[in-house]
């Protein structure tokens, strides 16, 4: 084998192993790559008004979040989900943009348990 191989072999290895290691880091640095912006460690509930400990979210333009959150579902390890959380802010102070999301799950359905909602 030539020392190429080996060193992409290496760094395949090194990468697949944090992904195994720590999925929200991986997808936590994927949502600030393509927003551009910090993650803050929390989502939020209640129209904005409740912080969520264990997701990570973004605020962006409201016309960019579903092409953004396409980006990020395609670049996500498996066990993490990527949605669009608050909307509508009813938060104080006033916060605008659309709150992209990224968190920790066993399957899809835990956004709705992320997000508080009940689903109507």
């Amino acid at each position: 084998m030539s020392r190429n191989l080996i060193a992409t072999l290496m760094g395949f290895l090194a990468v697949t192993t944090s992904f195994a290691a720590d999925p929200l880091s991986s997808a936590v640095a994927v949502l600030e790559r393509e927003t551009g912006e910090e993650s803050r460690a929390f989502s939020t509930r209640d129209f904005g008004r409740d912080n969520f400990k264990g997701p990570h979210s973004v605020l962006v333009p409201d016309d960019r979040a579903e092409t953004l959150l396409w980006k990020i579902r395609t670049q996500t390890p498996p066990g993490i989900v990527a949605f669009i959380g608050t909307q509508h802010s009813l938060a104080k102070p006033p916060v605008e943009g659309t709150e992209l999301v990224v968190a920790v799950t066993r399957n899809q359905f835990d956004i709705l348990r992320i997000a508080a909602s009940d689903a109507v």
